[in-house]
């Protein structure tokens, strides 16, 4: 049973990304970071289902949470990721 609700909530867990450190702007919509994030790494962007910021603390910017359509998208976003080159 408790190996069921561990394979459920991978699995449910499975589509989601979480963006931290990025700085919060006033006027900012979470979703137009995550486009521009796209951008940058290319992967499939019409996999985004939702965009939002998660509450944090004061002293630090808050995730955003990104839901994408399926894990095959997830692993997409994490290896072009990956694939990155520091600045």
């Amino acid at each position: 049973m408790e190996q069921r609700i561990q394979e459920l909530e991978q699995e449910k867990l499975g589509k989601f990304l979480e963006i931290a450190n990025v700085p919060t702007d006033t006027n900012e919509e979470a979703k137009n970071v995550v486009e521009n994030l796209a951008a940058i790494i290319k992967p499939p962007k019409d996999g985004i289902k939702i965009t939002r910021r998660l509450h944090a603390r004061k002293d630090l910017p808050a995730k955003i949470l990104v839901e994408l359509r399926d894990e095959v998208t997830q692993e997409k976003w994490l290896t072009e990721v990956k694939s990155l080159k520091p600045l």
